[in-house]
């Protein structure tokens, strides 16, 4: 286990928004890049753009902290194989119906009838 500093994590910052344009941005319509848009939903995955983001820079975090510097491989190159590995399998995830993706959810008010019934 290697000490992690905020400046080794900050420099994987581009590759973060590599990732999130390759993999998040192309398969949301409502998902931007931009840091002021950071808290809209990604359909009714029920996360933000911030929350992966913040969840990629914790798989950052966990990676240099097991690099060793012994071995041949640099931290940029781990650094980019499991943030992409993460990325796809969490997009994957988010994606299925079997975890609640495309269905959609009411309030159980409206379901009962005491809400509004516009959408019926």
């Amino acid at each position: 286990m290697s000490k992690v500093e905020y400046s080794d994590v900050k420099q994987f910052e581009p590759m973060i928004e590599f990732f999130l344009k390759k993999h998040v941005v192309r398969n949301w319509n409502n998902a931007s890049l931009s840091k002021e848009q950071g808290d809209v939903f990604l359909g009714s995955t029920g996360m933000t753009m911030n929350d992966i983001r913040s969840f990629l820079t914790l798989e950052i975090v966990s990676v240099l902290s097991k690099y060793d510097p012994n071995r041949k491989a640099s931290k940029c190159t781990l650094v980019y194989t499991h943030l992409n590995n993460r990325t796809i399998s969490l997009v994957k995830k988010l994606c299925l119906t079997k975890y609640g993706y495309g269905k959609v959810h009411y309030d159980l008010d409206t379901l009962m009838g005491n809400g509004d019934p516009d959408w019926i």
